[in-house]
């Protein structure tokens, strides 16, 4: 491994950013780290341990307290190259560690990704903590505990490599100059070929087993067991042929006794019963016995078919069993350049797998954004209503106003009526009249009274109704807030189909136009309200004047009584 570049930031001493070119440092051959004590020299071989293996050996639990006291995070990027064989390659690792909110000295990876880097590109092999862990294991061969006891050596901790166990050291010595395939992968490469060679053995054994034996003397005897059952073959097709002929000439008799038998059926028809039962006992007999003849025949015609068909399918199989190896051996060629063209495609493949990865993951989040959407669309649709059944209510209350108004100026010019003028007898007569008009008004006003009752209660409910409606509204205006910051952090952080982030912004804008419509509701509600209050206060001066007219009423009335 050869080191490029470090970038530190916030890494125990090191508050502010500092980064170091080895390119640069190298160029004259050999260079030291120097500076006096708590400089942090050992800070930069621990930011090394840190982006390779994601831990701080001199920290507890690898992590802990590693965040600079004024910082809030740690950042670590570092550029090496890799020399297998005449290959050279270029990564890059970059983590990022943030302090946990309930803890002081804890933190948690927020970043880690590992990147291939090449003269125009960047391949990115993994993205998360254990990934980029188990890869770096892969491409330097070491653990992180064999990296900081033969390479990055922490302060003090020489004496352990050198107190190390045998098996341990000879172990990390075999991955530091790659010689597992001399030590373990060769145990193990061996443990396998004798595993295949035990199977292939015990195969064999098995197929002897199967086969017999196979000396010279079993063969002699299985080349005259052959030419006995060829010659056994012989006689069973002469017996064959004999049988064949005898059934050819059983079923001509048979022919010629069934014609016999029907024509003496036909002359002895009128013959008693028994007899009649005794003839076809006979035939039955008869036809038994050819029935049991022609049964043993098929079997024998059907053993011969089935013998020829196995050895016709045997024989077809071993000329085919070349042709099979032939199309093994092409197989197992295919199978190699395939391994081969996948080994070339793996980069990009993981690189797609990448990309696919963060748009899976930003298409769920555009889907939950559209769900949350739909449900304020539905209860904004739901509000609307509302406003619009609101707005039915309120105006049949203007129109009890103003059927209350036209009552109220009945009254009045009832009252105006109820007036007494300046002559004595006209206020005697008019005494009784004036009396049932005002019966009148204050069953008028009985019934206004009612009335503005009914209408107290509307407008209370019509305020309940009102509150409710700001509530939500201001929930929605909530959540439109919400999501305008989701919007514009999805807009900073994440890439996105062009149209889809249009048809979204179009959306919140026509949600937010929704929204202002219903502010003016709310303000035309407000007006309303204050308008019925308004129309309350004169129907109290109304009441009022109802209430002198009664008054009037009553000491007009008695100065009638004194009259009378």
């Amino acid at each position: 491994m050869r080191p490029r570049y470090l970038e530190i930031e916030g890494l125990q001493s090191f508050k502010e950013v500092q980064k170091i070119d080895f390119d640069k440092l190298s160029e004259t051959g050999l260079f030291g780290i120097f500076g006096p004590t708590g400089s942090g020299k050992s800070t930069i071989l621990d930011a090394i341990t840190l982006a390779l293996y994601g831990k701080v050996h001199r920290a507890n639990m690898g992590t802990q307290g590693i965040v600079n006291a004024g910082c809030s995070s740690v950042k670590v990027s570092f550029v090496f190259d890799l020399l297998k064989g005449d290959k050279r390659k270029t990564y890059r690792v970059d983590r990022i560690y943030n302090k946990k909110k309930d803890s002081e000295i804890s933190c948690e990876a927020k970043v880690a990704r590992l990147i291939e880097v090449f003269d125009e590109a960047e391949v990115p092999i993994a993205d998360k903590p254990t990934d980029v862990n188990k890869k770096m294991e892969e491409l330097l061969g070491l653990k992180h505990d064999d990296f900081t006891r033969a390479v990055v050596l922490p302060q003090n901790q020489f004496q352990e490599f050198l107190l190390l166990e045998k098996a341990k050291k000879r172990e990390m010595l075999e991955r530091i100059f790659y010689l597992e395939e001399y030590g373990k992968q060769l145990n193990v490469k061996l443990s396998r070929k004798i595993s295949h060679v035990k199977m292939r053995l015990s195969n064999v054994q098995g197929a002897l087993s199967a086969l017999g034996d196979a000396s010279k003397e079993a063969l002699e005897e299985a080349k005259n067991i052959l030419k006995e059952t060829e010659e056994s073959r012989k006689n069973a097709i002469q017996e064959l042929k004999d049988i064949e002929t005898l059934h050819t000439e059983a079923k001509e008799l048979w022919q010629l006794v069934g014609e016999l038998e029907f024509v003496k059926n036909k002359e002895k028809k009128h013959l008693e019963a028994l007899e009649e039962i005794q003839n076809k006992r006979e035939l039955l007999d008869k036809a038994l016995k050819a029935e049991g003849l022609i049964e043993i025949i098929n079997d024998y015609k059907e053993i011969t078919a089935k013998l020829e068909e196995t050895e016709k399918q045997l024989s077809s199989v071993f000329e085919r069993l070349p042709e099979l190896e032939k199309e093994l051996e092409k197989t197992k060629i295919s199978y190699q350049e395939k391994l081969k063209e996948w080994e070339i495609e793996k980069p990009k493949l993981l690189e797609n797998k990448t990309k696919l990865g963060n748009a899976l993951e930003l298409k769920k989040e555009i889907d939950e954004i559209d769900r949350k959407i739909g449900l304020l669309q539905d209860k904004l649709k739901k509000l609307d209503r509302e406003i619009v059944l609101k707005d039915k209510e309120l105006e049949n209350s203007k129109d009890n106003i103003k059927n209350m108004e036209e009552e109220i100026k009945q009254c009045n010019l009832n009252i105006e009526s109820l007036k007494v003028d300046s002559e004595y007898k006209k206020e005697i007569q008019n005494g009784l009249k004036l009396e049932n008009e005002l019966a009148s008004a204050m069953d008028n006003f009985k019934g206004l009274n009612t009335k503005k009752d009914k209408l107290a209660l509307i407008v209370s409910q019509s305020e309940k109704k009102l509150a409710e409606i700001k509530k939500n509204a201001g929930e929605t205006e909530n959540k439109l807030k919400l999501l305008d910051s989701i919007m514009e952090e999805h807009k900073k952080s994440k890439p996105g189909e062009r149209d889809d982030i249009t048809n979204l912004i179009e959306n919140y804008h026509n949600y937010k136009s929704i929204f202002g419509f219903i502010k003016a509701k709310e303000a035309d509600m407000n007006s309303i309200t204050t308008k019925i209050i308004e129309k309350t206060k004169l129907l109290g001066e109304y009441r009022k004047n109802l209430n002198m007219a009664e008054i009037s009423k009553n000491n007009k009335k008695s100065e009638v009584d004194k009259l009378e």
